[in-house]
């Protein structure tokens, strides 16, 4: 239910709410290709591709989202579409883009921190300052100094507690001076209470407004202070040494945002950009598209470095706790295998991994089931409509009712209509194989299909009758004659037994035509009926397909005539009603195309030319929609606009999107 709300508030969202550019930005330095965009009242930012933000500044004036998809394509510039619909929905969280309706997020006033210099000069200092620590650490270390490293009382542990309080708090001060020097705003400073080492904080996040540079600055003053302090230690006061290093540890260690992992990532991370991270877009939420984003996003390198890191930092740990305690790992190891207590502990840690992993098979079994419960229900739900419908010889006035509401031609029309059809349909029982209406013959009756199934035939010049399409229960026929008032267009045969609900002409005019007029009821009937049974349209929605039907017309195509040629301009997206066609390039076939079959959309699509000539090859009908109307369709449904980009690269087997610029010739915007 919560995917379902997603959604349907995404697709509003994407589809019908114009954006605005908000006024309040403030754009960050360039840096490959990168640039970050700060919303300044709610301090919220934005890192984007310099594509991406000459994107979002064609929503400056206002404009939908599905608008603006429109206009990139037709400019050949629109990236894929998941991207570009994640790279919507990240501007307006964190309200690049704003809309009337959006709850504005709290102002967060920045410090008025006086004290400010460039990072340079502090950048070099900081590096000064970790090689002398480093230094007298490992000259402590190698015995140039007296040096156990363990507190003897517990004065000193609260003295050293409070070393690394006041290191901490000098690197938090240092960065804050920094940041302000560079022209970046400082947040939050405070006094950290809730921490290991209580100290002075400030909120260093600004930093990625001006790059990488500043980023490692910042990351290095914060750590410098404490690393030459606790260098000092080791060789003049190595009472407080152990006391410093748990404190190099809370700042180094891998698993939150410590200073050491900050210059990491500015040194060795892929700039990250907002859409190929923490996805919002809820196609791009699914279980395989979120994992092949996770894949191509994946900074390999880097990631191979964290881990490194990570190894090294526990083994540090493992390492100096040995060394300055003085233990013997070997002894320490065959401890743990015939120490009593050891082996309890080691049985509770084997217990914990396994209890995670039964509840993790519970939860793929859970899954499983559900979705075999779930089949299993609608096979159900199929095999008793069978039931149903195999012994229809009595009906109910209340069935017919029900089945005409999943009728295309009644959807939309009151519940009078339905009962007064109801009331005056006469039930025609029909035998597989037998034909209920021929081709020429004058058309008395419309006809819904109460249970059974048949088929509609054109008859060819040849004299042989080829299937033109096949309709089950609840769909109808012999429409077209009753409004044109004409003979039947095309014969209908019934496949097995058929249960028909059969309208007279008369009772036809009285109970609809004269209520709805003609025309729309032949239009509902043809194109939404057509549209509900072909591949391409039948899992959308029925406002989708209604659309669909509103846009479209109707074109005669006579045989042996080439529809679209290679290389040339083409206006119209092209969905086969009748006929066959191929699609042929350098003379040479390539496809063949029959009913429910389309073509034209690769070239709308990309603005371009077309990639092949497809030939008519015996006398057709298709429906035909404008590629104005045709990009305004796709792209204010992302779900159908993202299906036909998958059926586009399908058929070029390579991304639709971005257009590679090379391969075809720009058009001007039909």
């Amino acid at each position: 239910m919560g995917t379902d709300n997603t959604v349907l508030e995404q697709s509003h969202l994407l589809a019908a709410t114009r954006l605005f550019l908000s006024p309040d930005i403030r754009v960050g330095r360039c840096a490959e290709n990168a640039m970050v965009l700060k919303q300044v009242p709610a301090r919220s930012y934005l890192t984007v591709t310099q594509e991406q933000y000459r994107i979002l500044q064609r929503f400056k004036s206002g404009a939908t989202a599905a608008d603006v998809l429109v206009d990139l394509i037709r400019d050949r510039c629109v990236p894929t579409l998941s991207l570009y619909y994640e790279l919507v929905l990240k501007a307006v969280q964190a309200q690049i883009l704003t809309h009337e309706d959006q709850l504005a997020l709290p102002v967060i006033k920045s410090s008025n921190w006086r004290l400010g210099f460039g990072y340079i000069w502090p950048w070099r200092l900081a590096i000064l300052c970790i090689l002398c620590g480093v230094g007298f650490f490992m000259a402590a270390q190698l015995g140039l100094s007296d040096s156990t490293g363990l507190p003897t009382s517990a004065d000193e542990i609260v003295l050293g507690f409070g070393l690394v309080a006041f290191a901490l708090s000098i690197g938090h001060l240092w960065a804050a001076s920094v940041l302000r020097g560079s022209e970046c705003e400082v947040y939050f400073p405070r006094i950290k209470w809730v921490s290991l080492f209580p100290h002075f904080n400030v909120d260093t996040d600004d930093a990625c407004m001006v790059g990488r540079e500043l980023e490692s600055a910042v990351a290095l003053v914060r750590m410098a202070p404490l690393i030459l302090l606790t260098g000092l230690c080791a060789w003049f006061a190595p009472e407080y040494l152990y006391v410093m290093i748990i404190g190099l540890f809370y700042i180094t260690e891998p698993l939150t945002h410590g200073p050491l992992l900050a210059l990491l990532r500015a040194l060795f991370l892929r700039q990250r950009l907002a859409t190929g991270r923490d996805f919002l877009f809820v196609q791009n939420r699914l279980f395989w598209s979120l994992f092949k984003l996770r894949i191509s996003h994946a900074d390999l390198r880097y990631w191979l470095i964290y881990g490194f890191y990570t190894l090294v930092w526990l083994i540090a740990i493992g390492w100096t706790h040995l060394h300055l305690f003085n233990l013997n790992a070997g002894l320490l190891l065959e401890q743990m295998i015939h120490n009593e207590a050891l082996k309890w502990f080691n049985l509770g840690l084997l217990s914990v991994i396994g209890l995670i992993l039964l509840i993790s098979l519970f939860l793929v079994l859970w899954i499983i089931i559900k979705n075999i419960c779930h089949f299993l229900a609608c096979s159900s739900m199929v095999t008793s409509f069978q039931q149903h419908f195999r012994h229809p010889e009595v009906l109910q006035l209340d069935a017919v009712v029900s089945l005409l509401e999943k009728n295309l031609l009644f959807q939309n029309t009151d519940l009078e209509t339905r009962v007064e059809f109801a009331r005056r349909a006469l039930s025609l029982d029909v035998k597989g194989g037998r034909y209920i209406i021929r081709e020429g013959e004058e058309g008395d009756s419309l006809y819904v299909i109460y249970s059974g199934a048949v088929e509609v035939l054109r008859e060819l010049v040849t004299g042989r009758t080829e299937r033109v399409a096949r309709l089950g229960p609840g769909e109808a026929f012999g429409e077209i004659a009753l409004i044109n008032h004409t003979t039947r267009t095309r014969s209908v045969r019934a496949i097995s037994r058929t249960t028909l609900l059969a309208l007279r002409g008369k009772d036809f005019d009285d109970i609809l035509v004269s209520r709805y007029g003609g025309t729309k009821i032949l239009e509902i009937l043809q194109k939404r009926a057509f549209l509900s049974r072909i591949q391409m349209s039948a899992g959308w929605h029925p406002q989708a397909i209604e659309r669909m039907a509103h846009i479209s017309e109707f074109v005669a195509i006579p045989g042996a005539k080439i529809t679209l040629q290679k290389g040339q301009s083409n206006s119209y997206f092209f969905i086969i009603y009748e006929g066959k066609f191929e699609v042929r390039s350098d003379g040479k076939r390539i496809a063949a195309l029959g009913v429910g079959d389309f073509f034209g959309e690769l070239s709308l699509m990309q603005n371009a030319s077309t990639v092949a000539d497809v030939y008519a090859v015996t006398e057709s009908k298709c429906l035909r929609v404008h590629k104005n109307d045709f990009l305004k369709f796709i792209c204010h449904d992302f779900l159908i606009g993202m299906q036909f980009e998958e059926i586009g690269s399908d058929r070029l087997n390579r991304q639709l999107y971005p257009v590679d610029k090379r391969s075809f010739e720009i058009m001007e915007p039909g």
